[in-house]
């Protein structure tokens, strides 16, 4: 290696406090923001020794690199990158009284005192000094070396750092979303373990029944289960990892809504070929306030549903490929036995692939795979009961359901969801008409551009159709309970999402192409800010003005359920009952036990825990949001080199066009 001149540690030296000056001024701009500190506007003058000195390093930087025409050795790039972990973690232990905010060791006082917002801020300062390194040593080379101007050399670097951090950033989300706000309910998870327990034991597979009212005949108990297998599966892997205990139930849960952002990202990516469009689409689906608490903390099998349903539009080839046919088929298969949605997803999957690609082998082989956990199901079932497939209890439809629901909407519903959205009703009336319009709009789009994929929009629109045609009742869809209410609806909301940001993206067509990619840089951008600033006060009566959004809110985002940390379920795991099961005319069902007895003591063991608490869960809403907003930076920086696309990842296979091909 060579030896390390003199200048090149004082460069070194210098990046350091350039790099650490810089994300000074970078946080307490958002701190400022964010806060609205009492101190008044004459802060924001100390900001200007921070940009200064990042300004000195820079003009250094890039001057030396022009005149060597070399990259910096690599002896002093890790002089310059390990002093990095030490100097954040003895900020963190010595926390300086100064309260100036002139560097970053300053701005991570306020969530060091915790010890999991000092984790997750070591972990951020720690990615964001290597990710400006990395981004800024790759722009002066190529500034330097091969003489490209400074915006190519910026969107270069950039470029050849989007796979990392896009992935990066995308896990970073699923993993500190996933292990947050998860509730301790077990009103319907005790029967999916029960079914996991029968497995296990190789009992069979359990059924339950519901009151004689719900029977058509007079003397007839329907048989009726919404139980489906792909949980409870799951479950007994879970069991014996974690043993027969809470930690074994969520680890399913969490693993999915960790993978949910990646798997979104690829969905949206296969659909419209556009690398922002799929960030940024997978990253405001995963952080809408809602459907994070309500749907993918929710105790239910939501996630893996969900994951399925991405999964399909990711596998469906572009081409002729018996893989991803094969991969697509068994997505269709698993999702029908999950929940019992699936069913309307699968039939609507199934009828636009063959109808619009019937002559490729590959749509049947789908079919034929999709149809094996189905019909294996449908056996278990048909041997015990004689019936194809169990009834469900809210089988009652009809025209007259879509008032009462409408009722229950505009009115409970409407209210409920602009004060969760941090808006008034009339805010949640608008931001509803625009979500149909780009809904409009992207159904459009794929009608003209990718046909293929209008199971989406068509999946979507039947799902929320049939859910408002059954009978409004606590069974299914009670508009009376709107978080429960919108779980029901979120199952479409995936398909939605990815509509109307494809109506997104066939808007910014008529925008110039030159400023259409920085216009969904800034779009989701502000999506994902709007998500985030909810997001960090879910615990919060919200009762101060908000520069974006108006305030006067007076109920919590989070319901008044235990929510907890997937860190305090894994690491305070509660031994769970092992509930036995017996054959009664040929029909396997579950003993009687204490259940309520079980509930109490489960939710007094998890009490302490709860999140319920302004300062808990805040650190990982932050990572997320920081995660996000350096992918949009790169992509912001790629986009001055024009279309941004997936770089080459080696020199002997050429990677297709990712970017825009519909112009």
């Amino acid at each position: 290696m060579a030896r390390i001149s003199q200048f090149t540690l004082i460069l070194s030296a210098l990046w350091f406090a350039g790099v650490l000056a810089g994300i000074g001024l970078f946080l307490r701009a958002l701190r400022f923001v964010e806060l609205m500190p009492a101190v008044g506007y004459s802060e924001a003058l100390i900001w200007a020794l921070p940009a200064l000195l990042m300004a000195v390093w820079l003009a250094v930087a890039l001057l030396w690199y022009r005149r060597a025409r070399r990259p910096l050795p690599l002896g002093a790039l890790v002089l310059s990158t390990l002093p990095i972990v030490p100097v954040a973690v003895l900020g963190i232990l010595l926390q300086p009284p100064i309260n100036v905010g002139t560097g970053i060791l300053l701005e991570i006082g306020g969530i060091s005192r915790n010890l999991r917002g000092g984790t997750v801020a070591i972990g951020a300062i720690v990615a964001l000094l290597v990710y400006l390194h990395a981004l800024i040593l790759g722009a002066a080379y190529r500034f330097g070396k091969e003489k490209q101007s400074l915006g190519a050399a910026l969107a270069g670097s950039a470029q050849s750092l989007l796979p990392t951090i896009v992935v990066g950033a995308l896990l970073i989300v699923g993993v500190t979303q996933a292990v947050t706000y998860i509730s301790i309910a077990f009103d319907d998870q005790v029967r999916y373990w029960s079914v996991a327990d029968a497995l296990a034991r190789g009992q069979g597979y359990p059924l339950r029944t519901f009151d004689p009212e719900f029977a058509s005949a007079p003397g007839e108990i329907p048989y009726w289960t919404d139980d489906l297998p792909i949980w409870p599966l799951a479950m007994v892997v879970g069991f014996a990892i974690f043993g027969h205990t809470t930690a074994a139930t969520y680890a399913p849960l969490i693993v999915a809504n960790a993978l949910l952002p990646l798997v979104a990202f690829l969905a949206v990516r296969n659909v419209s070929q556009n690398l922002i469009l799929a960030f940024g689409a997978a990253v405001t689906l995963v952080l809408f306030p809602m459907y994070q608490v309500y749907s993918l903390g929710a105790a239910e099998p939501e996630p893996l549903f969900h994951l399925l349903l991405l999964a399909i539009v990711a596998s469906v080839p572009r081409s002729q490929s018996g893989r991803l046919w094969v991969l697509c088929g068994i997505a269709v298969g698993l999702m029908v036995v999950t929940r019992p949605e699936g069913g309307i997803y699968a039939a609507v999957t199934m009828a636009v692939l063959v109808a619009l690609r019937w002559r490729e082998p590959g749509v049947w082989i789908a079919g034929v795979v999709a149809a094996m956990p189905t019909l294996a199901y449908a056996g278990v079932t048909w041997l015990q009961t004689g019936l194809p497939w169990p009834l469900h209890r809210s089988t009652y439809f009809g025209l007259e359901n879509l008032q009462e629901h409408w009722i229950g909407f505009s009115t409970v519903g409407a209210e409920y969801y602009g004060e969760q959205l941090r808006t008034t009703t009339s805010g949640f009336w608008l931001i509803l008409v625009l979500a149909l319009v780009l809904f409009t709009c992207g159904s459009v789009w794929l009608f003209l551009q990718r046909p293929v994929f209008l199971f989406i929009p068509l999946g979507a629109a039947a799902h929320i159709f049939l859910l408002w045609l059954t009978d409004a009742g606590p069974a299914l869809s009670n508009v009376d309970n709107p978080p429960d209410f919108f779980r029901h609806m979120s199952h479409a909301l995936p398909y939605a999402w990815i509509t109307a940001c494809l109506g997104i993206f066939a808007l910014s067509a008529y925008v110039r192409q030159h400023w259409r990619q920085k216009l969904l840089v800034l779009v989701f951008m502000l999506g994902t800010y709007y998500c985030y600033q909810v997001l960090i006060t879910p615990e919060v009566t919200y009762g101060r003005a908000d520069i974006l959004l108006p305030a006067s809110k007076v109920r919590s985002l989070l319901r008044s359920d235990t929510y907890v940390m997937a860190q305090d379920i894994l690491a305070h795991p509660f031994t769970l009952p092992e509930i036995e099961h017996s054959w009664q005319d040929g029909v396997l069902f579950a003993d009687a036990w204490d259940y309520l007895g079980f509930r109490a003591n489960v939710f007094a063991h998890y009490r302490p825990f709860d999140m319920h608490r302004a300062d808990v869960g805040k650190p990982y809403m932050m990572a997320s949001f920081y995660a996000g907003l350096f992918a949009y930076l790169t992509f912001a920086l790629a986009a001055l080199g024009g279309v941004v696309k997936r770089p080459e990842t080696t020199k002997r296979r050429k990677l297709p066009q990712l970017a825009n091909p519909s112009g």
